[in-house]
């Protein structure tokens, strides 16, 4: 009987040894790959969102900085085509003026290819919604041609520009005489916080799988140590031409927001298991909220 109750008592301590190995599996960028759809809902300027990030690379800076370029005209943005009434200045006093203030949101959907090595690219449409009546001379509406919301090219990570060698160059060393240091350059790798010296830049994502941070909550395991650091240059609504973006017709590293999201990725069982879903937090000082993504091919 002392026997029988010790071997039980073994083989129970041994699945207990075991299970957190299982619970705890190594977690790594392979297992965030493939396509995914992401719907996101931020709220602008909300100050409860303050945090230790970049504060220079969001949305409202980005749209100021499009205004004081195009308004230069072809100088500065020589491939700069305006649709008939709409003037430069036009541009530049819309968004120049243009102030994101709590109550203001920014809701939109992505789509983002994670190639499993820490870098991705996609687009993303969204729309600007203000607590505020517009007026007909400083609607931001004039600042796109075509009344459709924002789009936007999204780079992150060392291998971006090969990825996406027209829209992303941006952010790769070829595109200017000098590469752009961060928050602007989305090539260099997030490597996460160090201490009180937290990462003011990079792109990409990275898991924390050193610390194997996951639960076990049913169905299936979830891990929360990742996060996704997007870069989105505006698109240049047709005013650019061929151009991908407003950063690439007026050769400006500065019109990028960045935005910086930990997720909570299912399943997070590691091995080979691809994340079919995640939910994220932004906490960026220009802008809150929620993002949700799913896996649409993997």
């Amino acid at each position: 009987m002392r026997r029988l109750l010790l071997s039980v008592m073994a083989g129970a301590l041994g699945w207990a040894l075991l299970a957190p190995a299982a619970a705890f599996a190594q977690f790594t960028e392979a297992n965030i790959k493939g396509t995914y759809i992401s719907t996101y809902n931020l709220n602008l300027n909300d100050p409860a969102s303050a945090g230790l990030f970049v504060t220079s690379a969001g949305l409202e800076n980005a749209v100021h900085q499009i205004g004081v370029d195009v308004g230069k005209g072809t100088k500065v943005c020589p491939n700069l085509t305006l649709p008939s009434g709409i003037s430069a200045s036009d541009i530049k006093t819309v968004a120049t003026g243009l102030v994101f203030e709590p109550g203001d949101v920014l809701s939109g959907i992505m789509q983002t290819t994670y190639d499993g090595a820490g870098s991705v690219i996609g687009e993303a449409d969204f729309n600007v919604f203000k607590d505020a009546g517009y007026s007909e001379i400083k609607s931001i509406q004039k600042l796109n041609a075509v009344n459709s919301g924002f789009t936007s090219r999204i780079c992150g990570g060392p291998a971006a520009a090969s990825l996406d060698s027209k829209r992303c160059n941006v952010c790769a060393s070829t595109f200017y005489k000098t590469p752009p240091s961060p928050p602007y350059n989305c090539a260099l790798q997030y490597p996460g916080t160090n201490g009180s010296n937290p990462n003011l830049g990079g792109g990409g994502y990275i898991t924390s799988h050193e610390e194997s941070v996951s639960t076990t909550t049913p169905p299936t395991p979830n891990d929360i140590s990742s996060i996704s650091v997007l870069h989105f240059y505006i698109s240049a609504f047709g005013l650019c031409q061929q151009a991908g973006s407003f950063a690439q017709c007026c050769n400006d590293p500065t019109l990028d927001m960045v935005m910086h999201i930990p997720q909570v990725n299912n399943p997070g069982t590691g091995g080979s298991t691809i994340v079919t879903q995640s939910f994220g937090v932004v906490g960026d000082p220009w802008g809150s909220g929620l993002v949700n993504s799913v896996l649409s091919t993997p």
